[in-house]
């Protein structure tokens, strides 16, 4: 729904494993950190995937991650982290 709103091909989406609930979160940061450095990755996923992928983002800090939220982060090359925006679920509400 995401790619058809924005006009992103199809053909260009990226499905993998490394996104699922039981995967370790480096798996998915080892491969986002094999894109070019001015990409800009949407990652959809699930709990508690993205919950273990925002603490290693974050080095051990906590952000309360729940159902329906859109995080937003900048990942350099230098493995540094910043925190854009986090809106959760009444946030998005149209």
């Amino acid at each position: 729904m995401i790619a058809e709103a924005v006009r992103y091909p199809y053909s260009d989406i990226l499905t993998t494993e490394t996104a699922l609930p039981d995967r370790a979160p480096q798996e998915l940061l080892d491969l986002l950190r094999k894109e070019p450095e001015a990409s800009h990755i949407l990652i959809v996923g699930h709990l508690p995937q993205l919950a273990k992928l925002t603490g290693e983002l974050m080095q051990g800090g906590v952000l309360l991650i729940e159902n329906t939220g859109l995080t937003c982060f900048d990942i350099s090359k230098t493995k540094s982290t910043r925190l854009e925006f986090h809106l959760k679920a009444e946030q998005l509400a149209l």
